[in-house]
């Protein structure tokens, strides 16, 4: 943190600190070693500043962290020298920091009407245009930077980012490969380059991206997890462990990589052929082992669950692996699975849909067979789907017979109801 405030610092224009008085010396000097709190207390003390004093001022807030100081102090140089583009930058900066995209935006658009070439603004508002996910205009600030440098890794993989967003893939492709094949990658744009392989499911093209980088930087925790997420995908199970292993090493200790490190150990334990000094039985203890991290650092994943279960199943301890299958089964059916399906007949009904209605509420009624409204919610779409009431009665009835705490409106229009179906069936059996 102490060496971006620097960095802020050493921005300032020359023509800013330029000395004039005592006063003004003390205050550069004191600004150039950092002591934020005298110069605001040397300038705060001043009956009036100057436009470069209220400058100085903010400079001196906003590397406390002091935000809205820092833009009141600028914005009066502002008033001072409206067309002053150091003022604007760095109005710009405080509000990026403050967490303030919109206003930044302003005001770095701004230096650009000003000075049109401001390389630095450009940046600023890519990366600003990037946080509210305007990746149009985003789009056109990084391939004016690109055209200004072809191969900065950083403006390249930008501009593909905003070209996968607004849709044109082919075009991210070609631009992260030029810098791909003229070796000015680096690991966060080779990383780009391969997820998009990846996700295309080319696995192969993917893996020579990765092992590339690979062999500039071995210890990127990122790098050897999609290394390894690759070679589990081609069943190259032994491969994928080694590059999982380093993963974790390196850092990355997700139950993701827990999970498929287990599932590679797991999926070798059936293997026809066995290496020397392996044996199916260490496999099936090591995917054990990878398989009880992943589900301590997550219980929700139905995948974890489900092979924890078969691999105690193999084991021979069969109530452990109960307790594993019965919560797999819980995971892939979730409680609330009934209300999404009582939802969607509720829906399909109000569009008319009877007879997808009465799919989704019987479907509704497998998940949760104890919801007796469900039984309600079939009478009322029988009801208006047969001719026949007959089905539509024995529901009703059903509902009646099984409620306990329904709504009493439900209870009353059902009782109703039946003895309206009563007297049609009558007359019409007549």
């Amino acid at each position: 943190m102490k060496k971006l405030l620097l960095l802020l610092i050493f921005f300032i224009p020359a023509s800013l600190l330029t000395a004039q008085t005592p006063d003004t010396v003390d205050v550069d000097k004191l600004l150039l070693e950092s002591k934020y709190k005298q110069v605001i207390q040397i300038l705060s003390q001043k009956d009036s500043l100057t436009a470069k004093e209220n400058y100085k001022l903010g400079i001196a807030y906003m590397n406390l962290m002091q935000y809205p100081q820092a833009a009141k102090q600028i914005s009066r140089a502002l008033r001072q020298d409206a067309f002053n583009t150091g003022y604007l930058y760095v109005l710009g900066n405080i509000y990026d920091l403050w967490g303030k995209p919109v206003i930044s935006k302003y005001y770095f658009d701004r230096v650009l009407d000003v000075d049109s070439n401001n390389f630095q603004a450009k940046i600023k508002l890519g990366k600003v245009l990037m946080d509210l996910k305007d990746y149009r205009k985003a789009e056109k600030v990084y391939g004016d930077l690109v055209l200004s440098d072809s191969l900065n890794d950083y403006f390249v993989r930008r501009f593909a980012f905003c070209k996968i967003k607004n849709g044109d893939t082919t075009a991210a492709v070609n631009l992260l490969k030029n810098l791909f094949n003229t070796n000015y990658f680096t690991d966060k744009s080779s990383l780009l380059l391969a997820k998009i392989y990846y996700t295309e499911k080319k696995y192969d093209s993917a893996l020579v991206v990765v092992n590339k980088a690979l062999g500039h930087n071995t210890q990127n925790a990122e790098l050897n997890k999609l290394a390894g997420d690759l070679y589990f995908k081609m069943k190259k199970y032994r491969t994928a462990i080694v590059k999982l292993q380093q993963t974790v090493m390196f850092g990355d200790s997700s139950a993701d990589v827990h999970q498929k490190l287990g599932l590679s150990y797991y999926s070798l334990s059936k293997a026809n052929k066995m290496m020397p000094g392996e044996s199916p039985e260490d496999f099936l203890n090591k995917a054990y082992e990878s398989l009880r991290i992943s589900y301590d650092l997550d219980s929700e994943n139905p995948i974890t669950t489900m092979y924890l279960g078969l691999i105690l199943k193999e084991k021979e301890d069969y109530k452990t692996a109960v307790r594993f299958f019965e919560k797999t089964l819980d995971l892939i059916y979730p409680t609330y699975l009934d209300v999404l399906y009582i939802n969607l007949g509720a829906s399909y009904e109000l569009t008319g849909d009877l007879a997808n209605a009465i799919k989704a509420y019987q479907q509704a009624r497998e998940f949760a067979p104890g919801n007796t409204n469900i039984l309600f919610y079939l009478a009322i779409a029988y009801d208006k789907y047969y001719k026949d009431k007959s089905v539509a009665l024995k529901y009703y009835k059903k509902f009646l017979a099984k409620q306990k705490n329904a709504d009493p409106k439900l209870t009353e229009y059902a009782k109703t109801r039946i003895e309206r179906l009563k007297e049609i069936m009558h007359f019409t059996s007549h």
